[in-house]
């Protein structure tokens, strides 16, 4: 049987950002965007830093301010990173991870946007 090679969009909250992260630097032609909520500088022995530093695909971080050390450690995540387009959104407190989706009604409407315009400008079909 024949694998489908499409490239696709990875959205990861709190560990699964880092493994979106890590899984972009590893997996380049096969990634399309990545879309990182609350990632962490580590997690469960997950560093993405180097890893953010190869990264090709665009990148939408978004964290919350109800906590100090997710906030920091996206920030310096969305410095390190290589890639374009990318763009961090701070929202108030709302929580970490997934219940970022749940407590903000507009998040998720605006990473389908910036998935539909943003990042697919950045990936023209070969």
């Amino acid at each position: 049987p024949q694998v489908q090679e499409t490239p696709v969009a990875l959205m990861g909250a709190g560990l699964g950002a880092n493994e979106a992260l890590l899984l972009g630097s590893q997996a380049p032609k096969r990634i399309k965007a990545i879309v990182a909520l609350s990632p962490q500088l580590s997690i469960k022995g997950l560093q993405p830093a180097l890893s953010v530093l190869e990264l090709q695909a665009p990148v939408f971080y978004a964290v919350s301010t109800s906590t100090p050390d997710s906030m920091e450690a996206t920030k310096k995540l969305y410095k390190l990173t290589q890639s374009h387009p990318k763009v961090l959104h701070l929202y108030k407190p709302i929580g970490t991870g997934s219940e970022m989706l749940r407590n903000n009604p507009v998040l998720l409407p605006t990473i389908l946007q910036w998935l539909q315009t943003d990042a697919s400008a950045n990936n023209v079909a070969e």
